[in-house]
């Protein structure tokens, strides 16, 4: 799945992706967190 499908998502859900990290050839991470109030 693309990062951007992901941070969509994210966004949609009213959340923040923060940070993102490879892990692996074809692997990657992203932190999500709750946005601020």
């Amino acid at each position: 799945m693309p990062a951007s499908d992901v941070e969509e998502a994210v966004s949609t859900a009213g959340m923040h992706a923060t940070s993102a990290a490879s892990v692996g050839e074809r692997w990657s991470g992203i932190r999500v967190t709750s946005r601020g109030r």
